[in-house]
C-alpha cells in the first residue's frame, strides 16, 4: 500500500493539494491493483469556513474478468471549523448560594 500527499500554500487563503494512492491486493486466484491520483484547491474564506474543489481519478486493474474499473469524481465542499468550545461551568460556579 502506498499513500502520498502534498500541499502548497499559493496564497495565505489558497492551498493547492495533490495525492496519490496504490493498493495491491491478492485474493485466491485473483490479483488486483487500485491506483488513484487526485488534486484539489482549498479556499480559506475566514478562520472558521473553507471551501474546496477536488478531482480524483480511480483505476482498478484485475486478473478477474469484468473487474476492471476507471472513473473520475469531482467534488465540491464547504467546511465549518470549530476552534473549541468553552469549558462547562463547574457546579460551584453555577450555584449562587
Amino acid at each position: 500500500m502506498f499513500l502520498g500527499s502534498a500541499s502548497y500554500e499559493l496564497r495565505p487563503d489558497v492551498i493547492l493539494q495533490a495525492f496519490a494512492t496504490r493498493v495491491q491486493s491478492n485474493y485466491p486466484g485473483i490479483g488486483r491493483a487500485d491506483t488513484g491520483p487526485g488534486a484539489g484547491v482549498k479556499w480559506l474564506l475566514d478562520r472558521n469556513v473553507s471551501m474546496n474543489v477536488l478531482h480524483s481519478y480511480s483505476h482498478r486493474s484485475s486478473s478477474a474478468p469484468l473487474q476492471e474499473y476507471s472513473g473520475s469524481v469531482i467534488s465540491l465542499g464547504l467546511n465549518a471549523h470549530i476552534q473549541g468550545l468553552p469549558a462547562p461551568l463547574s457546579p460551584a460556579r453555577t450555584n449562587p448560594f
